[in-house]
């Protein structure tokens, strides 16, 4: 059971690698052919799917690196991606929630930018009033000195 298990995996991750192989190459082809300017009618009707017949004859690159590299550099890019949402104080991982929370945040930031403005206003007001009483008592001192 157990070696049926495995290549079961093995035969899943082979198609996959194959998948994958073949998508990479369409979409290299497909740039090739748009630096070419030679979209044919062809290209338009081409559909995304690989056969069967394609995926068999593709064969997926070997690499040097063996399979705990990878794994290793998964877990730093894991790790990575956790001290940034550290950093940036992302405490949410659904996207759902993470959306409410911004959208409340975002919110409160309008609320207080209008109130910020209406303060700004405000200082303006106040120092216009600010000069105009000191120019009219200016003008009562002026008067009050003529008169006496």
């Amino acid at each position: 059971v157990d070696v049926q298990e495995r290549t079961e995996k093995a035969n899943e991750a082979m198609f996959k690698a194959r998948k994958v192989t073949y998508q990479i190459k369409q979409t290299r082809e497909k740039k090739r052919k748009k630096l070419e300017k030679r979209d044919d009618d062809q290209s338009d009707n081409e559909e995304n799917e690989s056969s069967q017949e394609d995926l068999e004859s593709i064969e997926p690159i070997q690499v040097n690196k063996n399979s705990d590299y990878w794994k290793g550099k998964i877990v730093r890019g894991e790790k990575d991606i956790e001290k940034e949402r550290e950093r940036r104080k992302i405490s949410e991982v659904d996207p759902e929630v993470a959306l409410d929370k911004y959208q409340r945040a975002k919110a409160d930031l309008e609320t207080k930018m209008e109130q910020v403005v209406s303060i700004e206003e405000n200082e303006n007001n106040l120092v216009n009033d600010l000069k105009d009483r000191k120019t009219r008592w200016k003008h009562f001192r002026a008067h009050i000195s003529l008169m006496a």
